[in-house]
């Protein structure tokens, strides 16, 4: 078998020296983000596909779960600074949009907490909430009905939603409370006796509500 010559030999070395380079610089650089994007047909936030900010988003997670991450941090008093957007920021409500309907709950709960972390959310801000309110992750459901709760009548879009989850046995009870601040009237005619000053008393009428609804 012949072998190749020294030249060649180092020629080979190079190019796969250059090569492995590339790779890393690629893998490591905004491009890669960039082509995966377009390739999938994402949209974009601040020119980075909608994978990338899913990727930090992961990252901060995985971050702040690691024990002994948390007992330095606390030891050291670090500053945490995981990525977050600003409530004016128009273009971030492409990346809430995206994030509300994704498979995974990590980025629905993170879409969530953004928008109540707002002082004052626009309209299309709120139905990301009412989106998030009838999300089948508990947890993510009660985070967006206390924050339509908290804007109060300022969330009137949210007021169909509030009312379809009276028939919800699981969060009928977040629901009322949230429908009594944001619309009392509406409130009041679908049941709901005020002031709310018993939460079981409440969950009784609900109840009730629900019983009648099904003929009982």
């Amino acid at each position: 078998m012949a072998k190749l010559p020294l030249k060649s030999k180092k020629r080979a070395l190079i190019l796969l020296g250059a090569f492995l380079v590339l790779s890393i610089v690629f893998y490591i650089s905004p491009i890669r983000w960039k082509l995966i994007g377009f390739i999938r047909n994402e949209e974009f936030y601040r020119n980075m596909p909608v994978s990338y900010w899913k990727n930090r988003i992961e990252a901060d997670n995985r971050i702040k779960e690691m024990e002994l991450w948390q007992k330095v941090s606390r030891l050291f008093e670090i500053q945490d600074h995981p990525f977050k957007i600003s409530e004016d920021d128009e273009e971030a409500k492409v990346l809430l949009r995206t994030l509300i309907q994704d498979k995974d709950a990590l980025m629905r709960r993170w879409a969530v907490a953004a928008i109540v972390d707002f002082k004052c959310p626009s309209p299309e801000e709120i139905s990301i909430l009412c989106e998030g309110a009838k999300d089948p992750d508990q947890n993510i459901q009660i985070d967006a009905i206390q924050k339509i709760a908290a804007l109060g009548n300022k969330a009137k879009i949210a007021v169909p939603t509030l009312v379809g989850l009276l028939d919800n046995p699981l969060t009928n009870g977040e629901a009322a409370i949230a429908l009594s601040k944001v619309d009392p009237k509406e409130a009041e005619a679908q049941g709901i006796r005020l002031p709310i000053t018993d939460y079981i008393k409440l969950t009784d009428q609900l109840d009730e509500r629900i019983d009648k609804k099904k003929g009982k």
